[in-house]
């Protein structure tokens, strides 16, 4: 019972708590959702935006980059806006259980990681064999196209730095402390996760507009392989999230898995 008790403090001391958590949580939804549906039902604003974005490869990238720093500068915010009975640090979920050590964050990460990409190397070869292509991502594509300095520079500090913070805090802070409060433990970690790898599918890919495409292009164009993965990823990090009792763990395993795969792809490029 003491230490039933000892979690549900710690659970409640770090975060944003209470009703809260549905201020950024909201304000989160209309920057994800409101700004798209802005530029794409509203030629004005949207057709330029689509020219800037889509005059060099790195625009993309800006593009995201911003979106990342909206997330961040609401979730920061409203940390230090709401309940100010409590430290800044324990309102963003900084401060973590002691008994979490960085030794234990390094090795628990190091098993996300390894995890996560025998999982990534498996699905390869399961698509492979029942004959799905896996088709690479918009971002991949246009560091594809153009691996400039500038592009390489702007999609790092995009891919590696805003995305894992913006990210971690919509689905670890944010989404799954909501999910908590509703559901169990485990219910939580699957839910938050699959809310995680859906919105890195693709659906704005062309075939789902023809009613001709097989399931298997369906499959390979919304990047489904990529979403196993990152469900899998996602599972991993929101255990380190629990164990911890902070977003810190998560965000810097989220940088190092998006840091490797950045690497991987700029060593294709240069041998191409």
């Amino acid at each position: 019972m003491k230490k039933k008790q000892k979690e549900d403090i710690l659970k409640e001391s770090t975060g944003l708590t209470g009703i809260s958590i549905l201020i950024p949580f909201f304000l989160i939804l209309l920057i994800m959702f409101g700004i798209p549906a802005l530029l794409r039902f509203c030629p004005e604003i949207g057709t330029p935006v689509s020219q800037m974005i889509n005059r060099h490869p790195a625009g993309l990238f800006c593009f995201t980059g911003a979106m990342n720093l909206l997330v961040i500068a609401v979730i920061l915010i409203s940390a230090a806006v709401i309940d100010r009975k409590r430290s800044f640090a324990e309102k963003i979920a900084l401060v973590h259980n002691k008994v979490y050590t960085p030794s234990v964050m390094a090795l628990q990460g190091v098993g996300v990681l390894a995890v996560t990409f025998g999982v990534i190397i498996g699905i390869q070869y399961l698509f492979q064999w029942i004959g799905i292509p896996i088709a690479p991502q918009t971002s991949v594509q246009k560091l594809l196209e153009s691996a400039d300095t500038t592009t390489i520079t702007i999609a790092a500090i995009s891919v590696v730095i805003t995305a894992p913070i913006a990210e971690e805090f919509i689905y670890r802070h944010v989404l799954y402390r909501i999910m908590r409060k509703k559901l169990l433990r485990r219910e939580a970690i699957l839910v938050t996760a699959l809310f995680f790898a859906a919105a890195h599918l693709n659906f704005n890919a062309p075939v789902m507009n023809d009613a001709h495409q097989g399931i298997r292009e369906i499959l390979s164009a919304i990047n489904s392989a990529q979403a196993i993965s990152l469900f899998v990823f996602a599972i991993g990090l929101q255990i380190m999230y629990e164990k911890s009792k902070s977003i810190l763990p998560s965000i810097l395993t989220h940088s190092a898995f998006n840091l490797i795969n950045l690497l991987n792809l700029l060593l294709i490029v240069s041998k191409s």
